[in-house]
């Protein structure tokens, strides 16, 4: 009997759906575009994510929204990143001054960040915002975030990736067994045939671009979007302390938030339908 290639609804996905690219500030920018609808949905993965990686949420909503899921090439800092972003959306004719057109956005962990940038440098070109997996650092999280930074740039890139595949396997253990296994295999494939050291280390720089320019990014001063801002956040996440999750809540007066029991990190798949009836009923009422 042949075995399952547990790979295989992402190679159909692939197939279907090819990586788009533009040059813009010397920098080639990869992303997916999918769906039809009327309004777009920016999606933003999280850390040693690429397009695809976000496939499910784009298969889930290409009926609703016309998506966007772009990469995050080696640019060092979050100004760059939005700002090629948002030459994405334009290049897809969204913010254009004769047709100009918001973006809902949803980003988990790494991406939750970047969307907490982007809504405060572009605000024009947000909608609805949803968070998820994300905090802001403490005092004590900076310090340790900054000597990790240290630690990554100096690291061999297996080394970074035995600690991250170790790492997603703890934070998997409450899925089920068939997601478990796909997301390991994907794992693998990611580390040995998509991902490199320099763009490993890149996504990372963000977030310490992040920490280390906090004031000039805004990140914790307020943003008020009554009603058009989600934070899904789960109690035992442990990348994020409770007061960091907080913090981040602090800084959307009037949001809408869910704070599940248990789920860890990955809410969003350990607790898969409640997160996306969630999600879904915020950014379309369904």
């Amino acid at each position: 009997m042949t075995a399952t290639n547990p790979l295989g609804k992402l190679l159909r996905f692939r197939e279907a759906h090819p990586v788009q690219e533009i040059h813009h500030d010397g920098v080639d920018w990869e992303y997916i575009v999918a769906g039809q609808g009327a309004q777009a949905l920016l999606v933003l993965g999280g850390a040693m994510s690429t397009p695809e990686s976000s496939f499910e949420t784009i298969q889930h909503y290409e009926t609703d929204f016309r998506l966007i899921a772009p990469a995050y090439p080696p640019v060092k800092t979050m100004a760059a990143l939005t700002d090629g972003i948002v030459r994405i959306l334009t290049a897809e004719g969204l913010g254009q001054p004769d047709s100009f057109q918001q973006v809902h956005v949803t980003g988990q962990s790494l991406g939750a960040g970047i969307a907490h940038v982007l809504i405060r440098r572009h605000p024009q070109f947000v909608d609805k915002l949803v968070l998820s997996g994300f905090g802001l650092y403490n005092e004590q999280n900076t310090k340790r975030a900054r000597t990790a930074m240290r630690m990554f740039r100096l690291a061999p890139y297996r080394l970074i990736t035995g600690y991250y595949r170790k790492r997603m396997r703890a934070l998997l253990q409450p899925a089920e067994p068939e997601a478990r296994e796909f997301y390991l295999a994907y794992m693998d494939d990611l580390f040995d045939r998509q991902l490199n050291r320099r763009k490993l280390i890149g996504q990372f720089e963000l977030m310490a671009d992040m920490v280390d320019h906090a004031a000039a990014y805004r990140v914790y001063e307020p943003v008020e979007r009554p009603g058009r801002v989600l934070i899904l956040q789960a109690k035992d996440d442990t990348g994020f302390a409770p007061d960091e999750q907080a913090a981040l809540r602090d800084t959307y007066p009037g949001a809408q938030v869910h704070i599940f029991e248990s789920g860890g990190h990955l809410a969003g798949l350990t607790q898969r339908a409640e997160f996306e009836s969630l999600r879904r009923a915020f950014l379309i009422g369904q």
